[in-house]
């Protein structure tokens, strides 16, 4: 029975399995779960905490407040005329910038006019005369069109082009959306020149700089997909280091009031010391461009996340997604530890494993993301622990109250329901397929039945044994004893099982004088009462190995005890009409007796089914002899 259970539970996890394995594979599911993987990575992020990026990183913004002070301190209308970026460009070049990358589309219908496009691209000339590349957005737009989709790549205004600037795909598409990964290159169609994004761009132009072999390190970030995962060091923007706005770079015309083209030497040197060797990427944080995402660290400017991207490429720090086959199999390895964690005894100490194993899962997760920036599906290994754990669980739940009913159903009359309620929690005390151990068996008998069952009516022969029943039920009970069966006018009863007691023997006596005393003392004078003829009982108890389990066949069975204890048990109170007392008893209660009881020889002789003797010994309370004599 235990063993087909433990076979069913497994079948129910590695179902579960199988559930998850569907699930995983299916593309309409596994969608949901990478969305829910996606917005599990808040904890991942959370857990881990923040990161220093790279010391030359530079972020400027455009703010609301730098739009402001340019419309109200210099009339300067926004989007900023060209000729104000062309000259940002110069002052970082000027300060020792190594890569500028402009999170600004500028394309040629929004050009303002020429000589601003040509200040742009004189700039850009100047930059690459600095050792200072400039990377430009650039964008594909595709239209529906009547037989299928057109895709236009949008790049900046012809003049601005002719300086010849490297191009970066802008993520113009994701806006307002959850933004995890990075799309690192596309192409209008295939087997055309490529298109890397921006934080590619610039990734491409830092190895040229830094002599590393970029097409390996790409290869190496992206694997087999043309996306990376960002792994964020935090939320740039307050970030004093790394995160600047525009009016940070025009403070001497916007605060000194100040001509453009007569920069401080003071403030010359201030922006020589925070952009010498950096890196820097400029782009919008006004609301009102809608260029924001939602990100780990909240939501976070385009221009942030761009940076980010090229953070994590220049760091190395490279989130590794585990591909299928290892989600599964770590799936798989969740499932049997779900498995054995409800085996588990009692319940609560299934609980308790399941929630340090659940604990210790998460932790696995985190850890691994924070220490080595491996990315396992949280919601998978959830999954493929919390589900097995509850099915087998339920399953468990449902075996054990059916055996609780079982077991509840074998001895709820006949034992005490403490005992009931032990043997519930732990089956193993009677183990239901049979187990060895040693008791006290008596066989309990009204003499003379036959007689006496011809002198009544059938109602009084019931009245008369329910009376009678009623009472030795609870004296066998009260004294940690569990009665296996009525036999008409006979009884069976046993000490020392289902449930193993301390002193079975001593039980076992006890109950038997006590059945004596107060059929005389309590039994007699309610028969007299109803008009019920007097009896006198018959008891025989043996000590030794017997059987308790299930005996019978699968349409009915009965738990009982069977062994050669019992059957001299029976051949004892059979004998106690020749010997003339109420209780009889043989060698190994005398000699497993712990109490004080008076045991008087009354002879031996060879039983049924026995070659040697057996000793009879009478249990008697010596001031009240004639009560524990046979006399009618």
């Amino acid at each position: 029975m235990k063993q087909q259970r433990l076979w069913i539970s497994l079948g129910f996890a590695l179902a579960c399995f199988a559930l998850l394995f569907v699930l995983y594979v299916t593309p309409a599911s596994r969608a949901v779960i990478n969305g829910i993987d996606t917005f599990t990575m808040d904890f991942l992020y959370a857990f881990r905490g923040v990161v220093k990026p790279d010391s030359r990183l530079r972020v400027i913004g455009i703010t609301e407040n730098d739009i402001q002070l340019f419309r109200e301190e210099l009339g300067v209308p926004y989007p900023l005329p060209r000729d104000w970026h062309g000259e940002l460009v110069r002052r970082l070049a000027d300060s020792g910038a190594r890569i500028i990358v402009m999170d600004i589309l500028f394309a040629g219908e929004d050009s303002w006019d020429t000589s601003e496009d040509e200040a742009l691209r004189d700039a850009i000339t100047y930059a690459r005369s600095k050792h200072c590349e400039v990377v430009l957005a650039s964008a594909i737009e595709t239209m529906v069109v009547p037989g299928g989709t057109v895709r236009t790549k949008v790049t900046p205004a012809p003049v601005i082009m002719e300086a010849q600037p490297l191009l970066g795909l802008s993520n113009t598409t994701q806006k307002l959306g959850y933004r995890a990964d990075e799309t690192a290159w596309d192409s209008m169609q295939d087997g055309e020149e490529v298109l890397y994004s921006q934080a590619v761009q610039a990734f491409r132009i830092y190895c040229e700089q830094e002599g590393g072999e970029f097409e390996a390190l790409l290869d190496n970030a992206v694997g087999q997909t043309r996306s990376f995962r960002i792994n964020y060091s935090g939320p740039l923007e307050p970030d004093a280091q790394v995160s600047a706005s525009l009016s940070s770079i025009f403070s001497n015309e916007l605060f000194e009031h100040r001509d453009r083209n007569d920069l401080a030497e003071d403030e010359r040197a201030r922006l020589e010391r925070r952009y010498t060797g950096s890196y820097v990427f400029i782009g919008s944080r006004a609301k009102a461009d809608n260029d924001y995402f939602q990100t780990p660290y909240g939501t976070m400017y385009g221009v942030d996340t761009n940076a980010s991207a090229f953070d994590t490429l220049v760091s190395g720090r490279y989130v590794r997604v585990l591909p299928p086959v290892q989600v599964l199999m770590a799936c798989f390895a969740l499932a049997l530890l779900a498995w054995l964690t409800n085996q588990f005894k009692p319940v609560r100490n299934v609980w308790l494993a399941a929630l340090v194993f659940a604990g210790l899962v998460v932790l696995v997760d985190l850890l691994l993301f924070s220490r080595s920036a491996i990315e396992l599906s949280l919601t998978m290994t959830t999954l493929g622990y919390g589900l097995p754990l509850l099915t087998c669980f339920f399953h468990g739940a449902i075996s054990d109250e059916l055996a609780a009913r079982r077991i509840r159903s074998l001895f709820g009359r006949y034992v005490a329901s403490e005992v009931v309620e032990q043997i519930v929690r732990d089956p193993a005390l009677a183990d239901l397929g049979g187990v060895e151990r040693t008791a006290a068996v008596m066989f309990n008998d009204i003499r003379n039945f036959s007689t006496l069952s011809e002198q009544l009516t059938a109602a009084q022969v019931v009245e008369f044994l329910n009376l009678y029943w009623g009472v030795v039920n609870d004296i066998v009970i009260n004294n940690h004893g569990w009665i296996n069966k009525f036999l008409g006018d006979g009884m069976v009863a046993c000490f020392g099982g289902p449930v193993p007691t301390e002193k079975p023997v001593d039980d076992a006596v006890k109950t038997a004088l006590e059945i004596v005393r107060r059929l005389h003392e309590e039994l007699w004078p309610q028969l007299d009462a109803r008009g019920l003829p007097r009896f006198q009982i018959g008891i025989g108890i043996n000590v030794g190995r017997v059987i308790m389990g299930n005996i019978g066949s699968d349409i009915r069975q009965e738990y009982t005890v069977i062994g050669d204890a019992a059957n001299v048990a029976s051949r004892v109170e059979s004998q106690t009409k020749e010997y003339g007392w109420s209780v009889l008893v043989t060698q190994s209660v005398v000699d497993g007796a712990s109490g004080t009881y008076e045991f008087r020889f009354v002879g031996s002789q060879q039983v049924k089914g026995r070659q040697e003797e057996v000793r009879f010994y009478a249990v008697l309370d010596p001031a009240k002899e004639e009560v524990y004599r046979l006399t009618l």
